[in-house]
């Protein structure tokens, strides 16, 4: 068989380094790098390349998987940051709103209220007014029975009233079809008597 050249098998060399040529290619280079110390070292040379290209390929994979790995990291926490601080945000708004809209102070005593009571038609109708000069009242009321309580409350945001103005609050029941013996100002600890059948 006639020798092969050196630099036909130098050309072939990546081929049998990626094992991707026949296998007469292949034996007949194996045979080739066993007579000559020449290909032989071109054939090393070779290999090393490869290897130092896959673990220079291996290791940039492996950063830019650590990478994305620390990005997908960072996104989940700052997800988890963002929803954790939008509900922090979200109830103090609703704390703030109930707390100046919703929420009633202390109850208001008896003798800081003026109570006019009107009876119409068998339906009773209850004007209460605050003495102390301010508006922003709540009213909560509390049937117990055949007693009913109705008490008002200072909200959070009030304001004075202005001169000529006044603030009435009225409340009207019928006590015959509720089956009411008694209406009170005030809570169940603490009331005077309003009406009574």
């Amino acid at each position: 068989m006639n020798k092969i050249p050196c630099k036909i098998i130098e050309d072939l060399l990546p081929m049998y380094i990626d094992q991707v040529c026949s296998n007469e290619t292949k034996e007949i280079i194996e045979n080739h790098l066993k007579q000559c110390d020449k290909c032989a070292k071109i054939f090393n040379m070779h290999k090393i390349e490869t290897k130092l290209k896959n673990v220079e390929s291996d290791t940039k994979n492996d950063i830019l998987d650590g990478i994305a790995h620390k990005w997908r990291k960072s996104i989940g926490i700052a997800f988890l940051k963002g929803i954790s601080i939008a509900f922090t945000v979200l109830l103090l708004i609703i704390g703030i709103y109930y707390g100046l809209f919703i929420y009633q102070g202390s109850i208001i005593p008896a003798e800081q209220v003026t109570i006019d009571l009107e009876e119409k038609d068998g339906k009773i109708f209850l004007e209460m007014q605050t003495k102390d000069g301010y508006v922003g009242c709540g009213m909560d009321v509390v049937p117990d029975g055949k007693n009913l309580y109705i008490a008002l409350y200072r909200s959070i945001l009030n304001e004075k009233i202005k001169n000529g103005e006044k603030e009435v609050i009225t409340y009207g029941v019928n006590p015959i079809e509720k089956d009411y013996e008694t209406i009170f100002y005030g809570t169940q600890d603490n009331y005077i008597k309003v009406w009574s059948k």
